[in-house]
C-alpha cells in the first residue's frame, strides 16, 4: 500500500509539473511570436530573436520555480500552526463507503463516506471544528489523476485544551468517483474556528457491496 500511495502521489505531481512547465515555458515565447510574428526569430537585433525567446522561456521557468517554493514554504508554515490532529480508528470497519440513491426526480447515485476518528486538540485552549473536508483521489478513464474536495459536518462539541474526542465523520460525493466495491483513497481535513484546515494522512476506505 505504501508503494501504491507513493506511485499515486508521484503521478499526480508529475502531471502537475508537466502542465506547469508547458505553461510557463511555452506561453511567454508564444506571446512574443503572436505579437511580432515568426520573423522575430530571424530578426537582426543586438541579440538574435531566438535567444530572446529562449531567455523568456527560462525566465518563466525561474519565476514559476520561485512561486512553487514560496507556496511549499507557506504550506509547511501552516502545518506547524495547526490546532488539531485527526487519526483514524484502527479496526477493520472504521473507514467505509457505500453507494445509495438520492430521491429525485431524477434519482441519482450518491457516494456515502464515513469514518471513525480520534481528534486531539493540540492547544491549551478550547477548539471547535465546525466542518470536516474530505479530499478524494481517483482517476478518470483509468488514466488521468483527479481529486475531488467535499465538505461535511465537523465535531459536534468543542474540544477542551489538550483534550481528545472520538468522532464519526460523514460526507456525500455526488456523483460517485469510484465504482462499487473499489477502495477509495482520501484524506481528512478538519477546519477549526480560526478557519485553518488541519489535514490528516492519506487513508484507504473499503467499499461495501
Amino acid at each position: 500500500m505504501a508503494l501504491k500511495d507513493w506511485w499515486n502521489s508521484l503521478t499526480i505531481n508529475a502531471v502537475t509539473t508537466v502542465i506547469l512547465t508547458a505553461l510557463v515555458g511555452v506561453l511567454p515565447p508564444v506571446g512574443l511570436l503572436l505579437a511580432y510574428g515568426l520573423d522575430f526569430i530571424k530578426a537582426a537585433y543586438l541579440i538574435p530573436g531566438w535567444v530572446v525567446l529562449c531567455s523568456v522561456a527560462v525566465a518563466g521557468l525561474f519565476v514559476a520555480s520561485v512561486g512553487l517554493n514560496v507556496r511549499q514554504w507557506t504550506t509547511r508554515r501552516r502545518q506547524m500552526q495547526r490546532t488539531v490532529q485527526v487519526v483514524a480508528q484502527g479496526y477493520s470497519t472504521s473507514l467505509l463507503w457505500d453507494i445509495g440513491t438520492r430521491v429525485g426526480p431524477p434519482d441519482s447515485p450518491v457516494m456515502s463516506v464515513r469514518g471513525d476518528f480520534v481528534v486531539t486538540n493540540l492547544t491549551p485552549l478550547s477548539v471547535t471544528v465546525p466542518r470536516a473536508v474530505l479530499l478524494a483521489s481517483y482517476r478518470s478513464w483509468y488514466v488521468v489523476p483527479r481529486r475531488r474536495r467535499v465538505e461535511g459536518p465537523g465535531v459536534y462539541k468543542p474540544i477542551s485544551g489538550q483534550g481528545q474526542v472520538s468522532e464519526r465523520l460523514q460526507w456525500e460525493i455526488e456523483p460517485p468517483v469510484v465504482k462499487r466495491g473499489e477502495v477509495l483513497r482520501a484524506k481528512v481535513g478538519l477546519v477549526d474556528h480560526l478557519g485553518r484546515t488541519n489535514w490528516g494522512e492519506w487513508l484507504h476506505w473499503k467499499g461495501l457491496g
